[in-house]
């Protein structure tokens, strides 16, 4: 898996990470290239027949034991949704009930993840596949790539460094 990039220590990666958003953002055809590589992810995953139960537990990180990382362009795409401010824990900002409000445009974390252990391996190499296809889009538009927290990243970007 990724190196997680160090945020709240340096505020000058704060500003880069802000900026990357903001540039991903203001290219249209970066955000529509993202969710084609979403979507091929997507298919991939379909191949290995998951079974999601739709229940939400996954998206409380804490109780579930586990973070959803993030590279820039997967965080630009979810705010071009909606900014949605994180709240107090580890918990996805854009569940609602047992539902996911961006799930058209949710990232490749949250797309390989199941309760079902069987599966973790298979989804590990989907997730390592597809993402590679992120760290080239970004060396390709010259927007800075950085993989957060996504809670933390969030944070960072509807309230600055």
């Amino acid at each position: 898996m990724p190196e997680p990039t160090p945020l709240a220590s340096s505020g000058s990666a704060d500003v880069a990470l802000i900026r990357g958003v903001a540039a991903t953002l203001a290219e249209p055809a970066a955000l529509e290239h993202a969710r084609e590589m979403l979507a091929a992810a997507e298919a991939d995953v379909g191949l290995l027949a998951p079974h999601c139960r739709a229940c939400g537990r996954c998206c409380d990180f804490d109780a579930a034991g586990h973070r959803l990382y993030v590279s820039t362009a997967e965080l630009a795409l979810l705010v071009a949704d909606d900014a949605r401010e994180p709240g107090e824990t580890l918990r996805c900002p854009y569940q609602q009930g047992s539902a996911c409000t961006v799930r058209e445009n949710r990232p490749l974390g949250c797309r390989v993840f199941f309760c079902d252990a069987a599966l973790a391996a298979s989804m590990r190499a989907v997730y390592e596949r597809h993402h590679a296809g992120f760290r080239q889009l970004h060396e390709a538009l010259s927007v800075p790539y950085f993989y957060v927290e996504l809670t933390a990243g969030l944070s960072i970007y509807t309230h600055g460094p």
